[in-house]
């Protein structure tokens, strides 16, 4: 579980720019789904840690807060272009 954790991680950039080449829809859509992948993910595995050791999910839960505040900033950014 982990692992894959690792995997969707690592892979961002894979599915957000490689597929926006091979579909032609913007990278910011896949980028979005993949943060909320990322997010769902982080919280599973931290769940399912924190069944084996409150210390270990500790180590999971910040990889939440940094994907929700990089959400944030990727939707806050069509606001500013528009000001």
């Amino acid at each position: 579980m982990t692992i894959g954790l690792a995997v969707v991680c690592d892979s961002y950039a894979y599915y957000t720019l490689g597929l926006e080449k091979l579909t032609g829809i913007s990278a910011l859509k896949f980028g979005l789904i993949g943060n909320v992948v990322v997010i769902l993910v982080a919280l599973w595995v931290g769940v399912t840690l924190a069944e084996l050791s409150s210390n270990l999910s500790h180590l999971v839960f910040p990889i939440v807060a940094w994907t929700f505040f990089a959400t944030k900033i990727i939707l806050g950014q069509p606001l500013l272009a528009k000001n």
